[in-house]
């Protein structure tokens, strides 16, 4: 099994764009790097299956940047174009199950990979729907570009478009949890509010 966690170098008005109109680029940066080492060490049990596709910098940066973690440039295009390239890579490898997330959803957990790993040996998708229509995971067993083509990336619709996907390819697929992306300030917890507000950056 392979976790691929698709990760944008973090660098001050570059990422979190959307959470950065409400709180400045500073901030916005500041929360990335807490989503990222959020994600990393809730899932750190799974540290030796991680493969952390990067990009916005170069190989080196990214390895001073996660310097224990397997990387993996992003190829070019879309995110489906990124994601295709990875799945091809995953299964070109002998990986036989791929397990796709972000680092938008802090509330990831042990138990949803241990779930998702459960389900692939049942069904052939395995998909987590986040709040704000699109998803915060995708898992599969078997090269399937289709999932990833014709999809409004970034937009309310990409789950119920996936969705559609693995109807039209006969798909098996189980569904995990709704969680919360973490798109704008309204989607970070309260606590997580208070102590950025306070910070001076």
């Amino acid at each position: 099994m392979k976790i691929c966690l698709f990760a944008r170098y973090p660098e001050k008005g570059k990422v979190k764009t959307r959470l950065a109109v409400k709180c400045g680029d500073g901030q916005a940066l500041y929360l990335y790097k807490k989503m990222i080492a959020t994600v990393l060490e809730s899932l750190s049990e799974f540290k030796e299956e991680f493969v952390v596709y990067y990009t916005g910098c170069e190989q080196n940066t990214a390895k001073g940047w996660l310097p224990d973690y397997k990387l993996h440039k992003q190829s070019e295009g879309d995110l489906g174009e990124k994601l295709t390239a990875a799945m091809d890579d995953g299964f070109h490898s002998e990986q036989e199950k791929l397990i796709f997330i972000g680092a938008d959803c802090i509330d990831l957990s042990p138990e949803i990979i241990h779930t998702t790993k459960a389900y692939l040996d049942e069904v052939d998708v395995v998909l987590g729907p986040s709040s704000d229509g699109g998803y915060y995971l995708i898992a599969m067993r078997h090269n399937s570009p289709e999932l990833f083509q014709e999809i409004d990336w970034g937009t309310e619709v990409v789950f119920e478009q996936t969705l559609t996907k693995i109807y039209e390819s006969n798909l098996s697929y189980k569904l995990l949890p709704e969680l919360v992306d973490i798109d704008h300030w309204e989607d970070l917890p309260k606590d997580w509010q208070e102590e950025v507000e306070k910070l001076n950056v």
